[in-house]
């Protein structure tokens, strides 16, 4: 916009080709000449009729210094403002020392008002620093060519009574007369700019109405509504949009909802049982399929669900048996691996109800396993044949109908390689006795115990030799 002048305000765009700031790059002035204001002898930031300035950049309050020395006048201060110690200044927590007098001059003899732009962005209270009272951060407050609005705001400093005490056997003067006049005067064009600028009830259509000039206006300042019949700000909107559109495009559904509220008031009753269910949905969309629904079918069924003689009822009789087979589980999965090795699973199966056995079974899988080999396999072949397995003739039969004279021949008989000493048991574990036979593999020679220790026991051939060597050898001495 452009510069736009009303009785009591001056409003800036120093951006604008028209109205190109003359003061230089860091410096914006503009004029009050047309605003009434004529500052006192006194303070030149104060008019004779108890006027003052205030200056706003895109809407921020920007506070001198010394606007503590009017902080006192009733409306000088921002709403929510406050010079206490530490203050709130523009709302937030600040004091005075937070801005300069330098941020804004007043030029009296040009009758102007200076901005200066960097006294500005590096003040406390409005740059990017931390005020003083170390509890908020600077406003941040920005002059960017094209956006950035300046406004010159004359207001009575104090609203709560006159600015002019007239004494009694005073003399009366035209200019306390002026003065006098201009305070009220000033404080109706400050009604009337009020009432003009404000939001309008039109009665004719029963709104208020923000328009001003047959333009729209934008209302700033709306908080996030919290009560039904409160107004929403952008802000709101925007960050419930996508929800918002969510809803637009599943409108008939929202209906639906509406429709059986009493329902969702029932299903809000049990959210918890409800988010369980919510996480079973792998699970539950196995019952649309065909084989599911085919097993749910059956459930009505005589053969499926009769009392006594139902598939659930036998199930359910056995479900001790299911829990001990759960208990064992372990060792059901050796059992299964041992199946691969030719072991008649099934078999196992059966043995022992509380799996006692079958642990048993599963701890012996070494030895279970040289069954399937071809030797084991071999000898188990003879076990089915007539020569072996006879009941009368058989090789099985006659070694036990002799099993005397097998384990004797045992306790008499060992082959032992005496390396490193003669044996001291014989073949059943017994003591050795004397008249026990001892191979030593390692002399190649057949021993005998004669009561303290094995000694050799001469062949035939060797006697024989000894024998005829022993009668050449008489014949040679005998001559």
């Amino acid at each position: 916009m452009a510069v736009d002048t009303t009785l009591t305000s001056y409003t800036y765009d120093p951006w604008v080709a028209t109205d190109v700031n003359p003061a230089g790059s860091d410096l914006i002035d503009f004029s009050y000449a047309d605003l009434g204001f004529t500052p006192s002898a006194s303070d030149s930031y104060k008019s004779t009729s108890g006027d003052v300035f205030k200056i706003y950049i895109d809407g921020v309050r920007i506070y001198r210094s010394s606007d503590s020395a009017y902080a006192s006048g009733e409306g000088f201060l921002e709403d929510g403002d406050s010079s206490g110690a530490p203050g709130t200044l523009v709302g937030v927590s600040a004091g005075w020392a937070d801005t300069s007098d330098t941020v804004w001059t007043i030029d009296t003899a040009n009758q102007k008002i200076i901005v200066d732009k960097s006294e500005v962005t590096d003040s406390l209270l409005y740059g990017t620093g931390t005020t003083t009272s170390g509890d908020a951060d600077g406003l941040e407050v920005s002059f960017t060519g094209g956006t950035t609005i300046i406004e010159l705001r004359r207001s009575v400093q104090d609203q709560s009574g006159p600015s002019v005490d007239f004494s009694n056997a005073s003399i009366l003067t035209e200019q306390d007369l002026d003065n006098a006049g201009k305070n009220v005067f000033h404080m109706a064009q400050q009604a009337v700019v009020t009432a003009n600028k404000g939001i309008i009830f039109d009665t004719g259509a029963g709104v208020w109405d923000a328009q001003q000039d047959a333009v729209d206006k934008k209302i700033r300042g709306v908080a996030a509504p919290v009560l039904d019949n409160e107004a929403v700000n952008k802000g709101f909107l925007s960050g419930n949009l996508d929800d918002i559109n969510t809803v637009a495009g599943i409108l008939s559904d929202v209906t639906k909802v509406a429709d059986i509220d009493d329902d969702v008031t029932d299903v809000a009753d049990i959210d918890t049982l409800v988010t369980t269910v919510a996480g079973k949905a792998t699970e539950i969309g196995r019952i649309g399929t065909a084989p599911m629904a085919a097993s749910i079918a059956l459930i009505g069924t005589n053969d499926y669900a009769h009392p006594s003689t139902g598939d659930i009822k036998l199930v359910a009789d056995i479900a001790a048996n299911v829990t001990k087979v759960a208990d064992i589980d372990d060792d059901v999965t050796k059992v299964a691996s041992l199946g691969t090795n030719g072991v008649d699973v099934t078999t196992v199966s059966n043995i022992g109800t509380d799996g006692a056995d079958v642990t048993t079974v599963a701890g012996k899988a070494t030895e279970i396993g040289r069954i399937g080999t071809s030797a084991m396999a071999a000898s188990i072949a003879l076990i089915g044949t007539t020569a072996y397995a006879h009941a009368t003739t058989g090789d099985i039969k006659v070694v036990a109908d002799n099993i005397t004279d097998v384990s004797s021949f045992a306790d008499l008989y060992q082959i032992d390689d005496f390396s490193p000493s003669a044996p001291t048991t014989d073949g059943g574990g017994n003591a050795i006795a004397e008249g026990d036979l001892a191979y030593d593999s390692t002399a190649n020679r057949l021993k005998y115990y004669n009561g303290s220790a094995f000694v050799d026991t001469a062949t035939t051939t060797e006697a024989t030799t000894a024998a005829d060597n022993s009668a050449v050898a008489m014949s040679i001495a005998l001559g």
